[in-house]
């Protein structure tokens, strides 16, 4: 039986990024509420899944008995289908139906949009980013370069003629965050840095010398820590050093993707500073969007079956725009 959504166009955009879930009430396109929770596994089974975004989205739940169910769409669920399931590259970032969720909560119909699978050159997935994808290229059709998505796992992808054609991905996101918690280095980097915590002059000269000697990078992460012990070594220069010395490692392999192509970047402003900073000062500088603003879009594409969403107008717009950070 076709599952019938209630009249109007509210519904519920969910993101799984990690151990994070974020969801929002929508009206449309556009975002009313947000609220998001953190869980206790970065992959949560259906049940744990099911029973958080049940409890995240109480508050806006306030269809009667007999009414259609809220639709929820749901993107970096990554236990939806075996990722064997999912549609292999060269492909629309959307391809397939979303697929749905069981859950006790009869008032929500859950959708979870299917990631997509690489065999060849190397096997990869994405899980998530092709749903920010969608909602990116929506936005700017005539994109054909390379999009870069950072977080706990970075992906570069290659996009052409509004198709995904190859990509890969970098555990740097994970590992930053695994040293600066559980190696020596925590002792020498801030706790949780502001957003004006950040000594570029020091990333960018590691970034250059991390690009340069790549075999140096478990040496010199050690350095950072040695420095601190013998020198006034601040730990927000430390903080700096950790993200180039990653950062640059990174760069040198995905050379082949952001050399000679256009790059933009799908990031909140401050998981976005690093790369643009980087890019910039080895290039022209990127251009910057939104990925929540991006994955809402693509969600919203998969909820309506459209290829594209209206064209935005000149005010309000989540398109993207030039990076800030340039090279003087």
């Amino acid at each position: 039986m076709e599952h019938q959504e209630p009249s109007g166009s509210d519904w519920i955009a969910a993101i799984l990024d990690g151990p994070v879930l974020r969801v929002w009430r929508m009206s449309g396109r556009t975002a009313q509420d947000s609220a998001e929770m953190s869980l206790s596994e970065d992959t949560p089974n259906r049940a744990q899944l099911t029973d958080a975004l049940t409890a995240l989205v109480q508050p806006w739940r306030d269809a009667p008995p007999g009414d259609a169910p809220i639709p929820v769409l749901l993107s970096g669920y990554l236990a939806a289908q075996p990722a064997t399931d999912w549609p292999t590259v060269p492909s629309l970032p959307l391809p397939a139906e979303p697929i749905t969720i069981p859950c006790a909560d009869p008032r929500l119909h859950i959708r979870a949009v299917p990631g997509l699978r690489q065999t060849t050159p190397t096997p990869d997935l994405l899980c998530g980013a092709e749903t920010c994808l969608a909602g990116f290229l929506a936005y700017t059709p005539d994109f054909d370069g390379v999009a870069c998505l950072p977080g706990n796992v970075s992906r570069w992808v290659r996009v052409s003629a509004g198709e995904i054609v190859s990509f890969r991905s970098f555990l740097t996101g994970g590992l930053h965050q695994a040293l600066a918690d559980h190696s020596v280095l925590r002792h020498s980097l801030t706790a949780a840095p502001s957003a004006q915590d950040w000594d570029e002059t020091a990333f960018l000269a590691t970034l250059d010398d991390a690009m340069a000697h790549p075999a140096r990078l478990t040496a010199a992460l050690f350095g950072i820590r040695a420095d601190g012990l013998q020198s006034d070594l601040s730990p927000v220069t430390a903080q700096a050093r950790l993200a180039g010395r990653l950062l640059g490692a990174e760069l040198l392999a995905a050379r082949p993707y952001w050399r000679d192509h256009p790059v933009a970047v799908l990031a909140p402003t401050a998981t976005a500073r690093p790369y643009v900073a980087a890019l910039t000062h080895l290039g022209p500088a990127p251009l910057l969007a939104d990925a929540a603003a991006m994955t809402r879009a693509g969600l919203d594409l998969a909820r309506t079956g459209r290829s594209a969403p209206p064209r935005p107008t000149a005010t309000g717009s989540p398109s993207a725009r030039p990076g800030t950070n340039r090279r003087n």
